[in-house]
């Protein structure tokens, strides 16, 4: 979208909130992210929720120039003790503290359970997931609101190692995601920032086999939270159904954007203008479906595969561009269709670290633009 479209959405955001709280808006330079999973929010009205809930924020501040030496004055690029999300040996997603008077970052630190490159042997060269993947869902929810499907697509970045028949994701990133429609979600970079690596799927196990002429998948069901913390999350792999709503936990919401909200924030544009802090619980699993034509082939470094999702939510404010009924309708849930294709499609970035960084989108020097490079190599479309 270009810079212009950027600069008019933020200016719209500092307008009047419904309410009295004023616009925290940052006017920070946004990509094209919106809610994940959600699709588009089902709108109803603004009420009450105009107020910050929530604890302090984790913020992460994304300076560059990480690794320099100072031969003159000291330069200060971090701040004491802070932490930022890094890529460090074979592509592991990790963190790394400030350091050196203020003039650098330590090294990336995976943990021991992440470090160190894939080695792992599938049981058929025809059905192996070791390897770095961009990875784009397509939820398709119905906005009621408005009357129309609203596509939305959410971007992942996956290492994996598979055993046999057996895989396990070792690292991921949340990459965001983009709706259309009649309205646009999107979110600050500040917000993907604040996201971006707190539900790392690390751990998360599955099953790629072949089965005469083509491969079986299976995944584990992933419980993710956004705005909250990871002690709200049902057991991993659990078949746990989520409750209707989170309203009655809207007093645990954490700041993750520093907003001065609780949740994270999605700025809206087109028929309703404004922002919407929220707060979420969802979970996802994917698998082969014959009747939507995901059936991933044999020896494909590319596949797409069917989708299950739900959500749970609740809004802890609003801003809103104009007052009235753009301010009304920014407070809603997402009407999820599982009758819809909803829909995941895998692509291979290399075997290897130096294949998937050869690709041009994974970035070791920053997950950031790892996340800018997949959005733009795998852009949305209404479609898998």
């Amino acid at each position: 979208m270009p810079l212009e479209t950027w600069n008019s959405l933020a200016a719209e955001s500092q307008s009047p909130v419904c309410g009295s709280v004023p616009g925290n808006f940052s006017g920070d330079p946004m990509r094209s992210y919106s809610l994940p999973l959600i699709g588009l929010l089902l709108l109803t009205a603004c009420g009450s929720s105009d107020e910050s809930v929530g604890n302090a924020a984790e913020n992460t501040n994304n300076s560059t120039d990480a690794g320099s030496t100072n031969t003159g004055p000291v330069v200060e690029v971090c701040e004491a003790d802070e932490t930022q999300s890094c890529l460090g040996e074979a592509g592991c997603v990790g963190s790394q503290t400030c350091v050196d008077n203020l003039s650098a970052y330590s090294a990336c630190d995976c943990g021991s359970d992440s470090s160190g490159s894939i080695a792992g042997t599938s049981q058929d060269a025809n059905c192996d997931m070791n390897g770095y993947w961009a990875v784009r869902k397509l939820s398709l929810p119905q906005d009621t609101a408005i009357g129309s499907t609203q596509p939305a697509s959410a971007w992942y970045y996956f290492r994996i190692e598979q055993n046999g028949a057996d895989f396990t994701i070792l690292d991921s990133l949340d990459c965001g995601t983009e709706a259309s429609g009649n309205a646009t979600v999107v979110l600050t970079t500040q917000t993907l920032l604040g996201l971006m690596t707190k539900n790392n799927q690390r751990g998360r196990t599955g099953t790629f086999a072949a089965n005469v002429d083509h491969c079986e998948f299976s995944i584990r069901r992933q419980y993710n939270r956004l705005g909250m913390a990871a002690s709200v999350l049902p057991e991993q792999g659990s078949q746990t159904e989520l409750a209707e709503g989170l309203e009655d936990r809207i007093e645990e919401a954490e700041d993750w954007d520093g907003s001065g909200y609780g949740g994270i924030a999605y700025n809206t544009s087109g028929i309703i203008t404004g922002v919407r802090h929220a707060i979420q619980i969802n979970w996802d699993s994917y698998f082969n479906d014959a009747d939507f034509g995901h059936m991933p082939g044999l020896g494909a470094d590319e596949f797409t595969l069917r989708m299950e999702y739900s959500i749970a939510e609740a809004v802890t404010g609003t801003e809103c561009g104009r007052l009235g009924l753009s301010c009304q309708l920014l407070l809603g849930k997402a009407i999820v269709i599982p009758q819809a294709d909803n829909a995941a499609s895998f692509h291979l970035l290399g075997r290897t670290f130096e294949e998937a960084t050869a690709s041009d989108v994974l970035d070791p020097s920053s997950p950031l633009n790892t996340c800018y490079n997949i959005q733009d190599t795998f852009p949305h479309a209404d479609s898998i």
